[in-house]
């Protein structure tokens, strides 16, 4: 896939955004969410602590009356009910006073307002505060099909766990803070991202304009327009394309001095091929001149050779005539001696 460059910066800008927002959300919810589950979980335990020492300022042991009720010395632990509401309104959480495995006295009540009691404790914190005698943290407690986060305090007598204090507060409440404080982080996120990439997206615009402007101008200077006008503002940029720019008219300016010199030069050359052309003209003229009195010389030679040939044949004709009149004396001489 092809990207202009508009496109690439825009992909460079959104693609870490996102990146970065979704690892800032995620790290976000894993660390808020154990940083709440943290703070909860010593909300729960201070809470219950609190509760369980509020019963054992009562001097006496715990015992179960006849009735079924539960005394911590001279106190009714099953008729406290005052005093777990009481931690409810001041604290916000729920508490419960577990005798053996049984929910004794709590805060908790239903839907039609009656407290949730009598209910067994579940084996695993039987095993671990019972038994074991050891304090238990559990982030998925359900209470009448409702989820809890809820920590429980084992209540020692003589050195064993009689019974324990739980105190608990509803999941949903307390995760739909940090869900509040999640969302408000991804709008966060949002904001910054719809920032950066409307910001990425007019320096990639203004790049990719300007870009096209001087790619334009090239291409006008290719096709051979040299009174082209480039963008002035482009000048007095100090970025890559400020540069660009100028170099660009700095090249238009080269290429019309250039073309400006093969001008005058062709016009020279112009001037020098006409007068080359007069002067050929005068020397064919004179060559003729020349190439006739060489004619009319040769004639010359020729008739005067001819005029030479004949003298020659009268002279031989003439020592002919010559010898011959000397015969003829000779003839006479002997005709004149026999005389």
């Amino acid at each position: 896939m092809k990207l202009g460059i508009r496109n690439k910066i825009l992909l460079c800008v959104v693609l870490p955004i996102t990146v970065l927002g979704l690892a800032i959300i995620l790290l976000s919810i894993t660390s808020l969410r154990s940083s709440i589950i943290g703070q909860v979980e010593n909300s729960l335990r201070g809470v219950a602590v609190a509760t369980a020492a509020a019963y054992d300022q009562n001097a006496g042991d715990y015992v179960v009356a006849s009735n079924g009720d539960i005394w911590k010395g001279g106190y009714n632990v099953t008729k406290s009910d005052g005093l777990l509401d009481e931690i409810k309104e001041k604290s916000g959480m729920d508490v419960t006073f577990i005798y053996g495995t049984r929910r004794v006295m709590t805060s908790f009540k239903d839907d039609r307002g009656d407290r949730i009691l009598g209910s067994p404790i579940g084996k695993k914190i039987e095993q671990t505060v019972l038994q074991e005698k050891k304090e238990y943290f559990s982030s998925n407690v359900l209470v009448d099909g409702v989820p809890y986060f809820g920590y429980y305090v084992p209540v020692l007598q003589d050195g064993k766990a009689v019974g324990a204090v739980f105190a608990g507060v509803e999941k949903q409440t307390t995760m739909g803070k940090a869900l509040t404080i999640v969302n408000t982080l991804i709008l966060l996120v949002i904001v910054v991202a719809l920032i950066g990439v409307l910001a990425a997206g007019f320096v990639a615009a203004n790049m990719s304009k300007a870009l096209n402007e001087e790619i334009a101008g090239v291409g006008a200077l290719s096709a051979g327009k040299l009174n082209i006008t480039l963008n002035e503002s482009h000048f007095k940029r100090t970025d890559e394309i400020g540069g660009l720019s100028r170099a660009i008219d700095k090249l238009k300016n080269d290429l019309q001095t250039i073309i400006g010199s093969i001008g005058n030069s062709t016009s020279l050359l112009v001037d020098s091929s006409d007068t080359l052309t007069k002067t050929s003209k005068q020397t064919f003229q004179d060559m003729d001149s020349v190439m006739s009195s060489v004619d009319s010389i040769t004639q010359g030679a020729l008739s005067q050779a001819e005029n030479i040939n004949n003298a020659s044949n009268n002279i031989n004709h003439m020592g002919d005539l010559i010898l011959d009149t000397s015969a003829q004396a000779e003839a006479l001489g002997t005709s004149a001696d026999h005389m």
